[in-house]
């Protein structure tokens, strides 16, 4: 004799208006937080020779002004902001050392990262105000005396 199934009683979870603003709110947040947390547009991808990036002519007038910068991307390695100061050429990983967020200058002499607000020196990487609590790494620039030619280290110099 087999055993009479009976339907079921129970019915599908559903949501109320607060349910369901909830959840869609969490999932807005989450995607904008993604958004932010992409990475910068770069003006170019340079491959390094001997652990060193060269930057072309047209990369090095680029950067003639003071507050001028340039993003670069390593292929399987770091993306660096290269900044013009009063002093010379800088040389910083552009990841936020909080999130990895593409930190960016924010008109105040500081990188600024848009998804949690670090701030860093635009001359030494040091952070400024957290949530980061790593100053973001710093690479060896030369330039030529011309200033046609620059050269970047892949090799980290302390901050």
């Amino acid at each position: 004799m087999g055993s009479a199934k009976t339907p079921s009683t129970e019915r599908a979870k559903t949501y109320d208006r607060r349910d369901f603003l909830i959840h869609t709110s969490v999932s807005a947040l989450c995607t904008g937080c993604s958004a932010f947390t992409s990475r910068a547009q770069t003006d170019a991808q340079l491959t390094p020779t001997k652990g060193t990036i060269t930057l072309d002519t047209a990369a090095a007038s680029s950067l003639k002004g003071v507050g001028s910068i340039y993003r670069i991307q390593v292929p399987e390695g770091p993306r660096i902001i290269v900044i013009r100061q009063a002093a010379g050429l800088l040389a910083f990983s552009a990841a936020c050392t909080h999130w990895g967020s593409d930190v960016a200058p924010n008109g105040n002499g500081e990188f600024e990262c848009p998804t949690h607000g670090s701030r860093f020196s635009s001359t030494t990487g040091a952070v400024l105000e957290g949530p980061a609590d790593s100053p973001l790494a710093r690479y060896a620039v030369t330039e030529s005396t011309n200033g046609t030619v620059i050269r970047i280290s892949l090799n980290k110099t302390a901050g």
